[in-house]
């Protein structure tokens, strides 16, 4: 039976775009000697969606950096769809096309050409992916670090101190990288979503924190090129402004203390909401600090509720904190605190501090927070109050005695410490550590006893991982070591391992693998990023206990390099990577049909239009119906490699009867399989 799409079916775009290829002009080095240029350059000035690269000069004076944005591209796609008319289905047997975009230069940096620091004959450029707004200049004489961008600005400041002569010129300035996203989003996503259906995003500048609108960014037009899109954070409104001694320089006098100026941010902090949305962690990594805001308090004037505006949003703070973790859905989290423990002649903990010897060691302690309610005696009488309090229940007893040593805190559901094993010469070793997942007794959950005491280890250890994430669920774990992913199914007493992919590779022939920074899952689907890429895996069949679970894993957006899928074979329904400028990407949330995420330079919004993509992540959160459309406007010429997608991801029964392209082999193949 010949299945036919509704009338509301959606008209997939293009299936495979168009290649578009940076025309370089020949007054660069590049041409000659490739290792004079960088490309695939992530800087903040450039277009969110451009190719773009950084070269020298022919004469070896200046730095050029040079872009092509992808719009152009896209337009002349769409102007040459419009001039010959044909259905995807007819495009779909024709290789892709190759478009050819003028380079158009964005910025020039004089090199010095003194006697004093002679950079004669510059050799080659080098940048790194972990600080694209620097780059390396070797010469016959030292290297040169260049600094490209300052905030969202171009700079040209120049470090000559590993020439010759070590003068530097305009001393160019630092940034620090936070190793989690420096946004989150409100209403709707994580934090605050109680009451307004609007959606905004939480950031923190000049140590306030502030909040602005998200709006519908995306065109409607079906015929457009899917390119990536800045998002402005327009509007922002500040909501609490942090007070902290260490945020301004001070001079004291014998009777007070003088704030002279502020501190320049040089570092925004890690942002992590809580799993109940009441509260948000601000992790400041760099200085071992965090405070806890109430999100109810903190968004009382953007939402424009009166009530509760006594309330101070800060719940709590602290320092010495190395790692920062929420524990379930009740409030909870644990730090990890260097912290000096007094030990005695033979090694135990002693009390006296007098005959006892002080190291220092990390120590886990757990916290609960209460809060307080709008409608108390002290608010009535005009007092201001903190919307919570943080009560201590204990710390934790780390498994493994003194020689295993907590380095990491990973929260969800369980409690997840990464330990490293302390070797023969006293030094810890996370190489061949071990992460131990902590839950309260089942008698202890009954009473409602939530004293560190009760926790104790559960399920298996695993492999000292660098980052993990749960789903919404609390049943799929997922665990990144360096470039590779694995996925694990949580079924108390069982933990057992679904499969493992390696997500992030290298960007370039011969270069290293990037490792993973952000993992998250969003309604079945789990997105994952590198330093400047961003991919999606798909889970397999998790309703069959005998079945292997088949992951299929898509890059989505990278600003290193794109594989040339389907150029060699039309056929190839993979979906192609757009090519855009990441910096530090981590994931956020859906937003105006795309993947919001949040970079070191703001907030992108990458398209999820392919229709692989659309299918895989509409199947997974049970929206069957709204994937069949996009199965029955799927060219027949893909129906095949569709019909093993759906397969490895438990839907034989739609590759049965809506793929009335599949060829007659597989057909009866799968009739025999599945025994339809």
């Amino acid at each position: 039976v010949k299945a036919t799409p509704g009338a509301s079916s959606h008209r997939p775009p293009p299936i495979i775009p168009p290649y578009a290829t940076m025309k370089l002009p020949l007054s660069l080095m590049c041409a000659s000697k490739p290792l004079s240029m960088v490309p695939g350059l992530a800087c903040a000035p450039l277009p969110a969606s451009s190719l773009s690269c950084l070269c020298l000069s022919k004469d070896a004076t200046e730095l050029i950096v040079v872009s092509a944005p992808l719009t152009s591209a896209a337009a002349a796609s769409d102007s040459d769809e419009q001039r010959v008319p044909q259905s995807p289905k007819a495009a779909a047997g024709k290789p892709p096309k190759t478009i050819f975009i003028e380079s158009q230069t964005c910025h020039k940096i004089q090199l010095p050409r003194s006697s004093d620091a002679s950079m004669t004959v510059p050799a080659l450029l080098s940048a790194s992916h972990l600080a694209p707004d620097s780059v390396a200049v070797a010469t016959d004489n030292g290297v040169a670090m260049v600094k490209l961008v300052n905030g969202n600005c171009w700079d040209d400041a120049i470090d000559l101190s590993l020439m010759g002569k070590g003068d530097v010129t305009k001393e160019p300035s630092s940034s620090a990288v936070p190793a989690g996203p420096i946004h989150t989003v409100i209403s709707g996503g994580p934090v605050g979503g109680v009451g307004n259906n609007r959606p905004g995003v939480l950031f923190v500048e000049n140590h306030s924190v502030l909040a602005s609108r998200l709006g519908s960014s995306r065109s409607s037009s079906e015929n457009r090129q899917p390119t990536v899109e800045k998002v402005v954070l327009a509007d922002a409104m500040v909501l609490y402004q942090l007070e902290k001694a260490s945020y301004t320089t001070t001079r004291e006098t014998r009777t007070s203390k003088l704030i002279v100026s502020p501190l320049p941010l040089t570092s925004p902090p890690r942002l992590i909401p809580s799993p109940s949305g009441r509260y948000l962690c601000l992790l400041w990594e760099g200085n071992q600090t965090y405070d806890i805001l109430h999100a109810g308090s903190l968004l009382v004037r953007e939402t424009g509720d009166i009530r509760g505006q006594g309330v101070s949003p800060s719940c709590d703070s602290g320092d010495n904190v190395l790692s920062f973790a929420w524990i379930g859905d009740d409030d909870q989290f644990a730090v990890l605190r260097q912290v000096e423990i007094d030990y005695g002649q033979d090694g135990e903990v002693v009390a006296d501090p007098d005959t006892t010897d002080k190291k220092s060691r990390p120590r886990v302690e757990l916290f609960k927070l209460a809060e307080v309610e709008v409608g108390a005696p002290e608010l009535a009488g005009g007092a201001g109050v903190a919307a919570a309090t943080t009560v201590s229940v204990g710390s934790l007893t780390v498994r493994g005695g003194d020689r295993v040593v907590p380095q990491v805190l990973f929260g969800g559901p369980a409690l997840c410490i990464g330990c490293s094993i302390t070797s023969a010469n006293s030094l810890p070793d996370t190489d061949e550590g071990m992460a131990y997942f902590y839950s309260r007794k089942s008698g202890a959950i009954m009473e409602n006893d939530e004293r560190a005491s009760n926790y104790m280890t559960v399920g298996t250890s695993i492999p000292y991982p660098d980052l993990l994430a749960w789903d919404d669920d609390g049943l799929l774990c997922a665990v990144a070591y360096g470039s590779r992913v694995a996925i694990y199914l949580s079924d108390p007493p069982k933990f057992t391992l679904l499969g493992s992919v390696n997500v992030v590779g290298g960007s370039r022939l011969g270069e290293a693998e990037q490792p993973i920074i952000s993992l998250k899952f969003i309604h079945g689907v789990l997105y994952c990023s590198g330093p400047s890429s961003v991919h999606v895996v798909f889970l397999g069949n998790l309703a069959e206990e005998d079945t292997v679970c088949e992951l299929d894993a898509y890059t989505i957006a990278s600003s290193r390099s794109v594989p040339l899928q389907g150029t060699d074979s039309p056929d190839d329904f993979t979906p192609t990577p757009v090519i855009t400028s990441l910096l530090h990407p981590h994931i956020l949330t859906y937003h105006s049909g795309g993947l919001l995420v949040s970079t070191d330079v703001g907030l992108r919004l990458l398209p999820l239009s392919h229709p692989l993509i659309r299918i895989g992540t509409l199947l997974a959160a049970n929206l069957t119906e709204k994937a069949r459309k996009w199965i029955f406007d799927t060219p027949k010429a893909h129906h095949d490699f569709l019909a093993h997608f759906l397969i490895r991801r438990g839907r034989a029964d739609l590759a049965i009867r809506d793929l009335n392209g599949l060829s007659l082999e597989t057909y009866i193949d799968l009739c025999i399989r599945y025994e339809r």
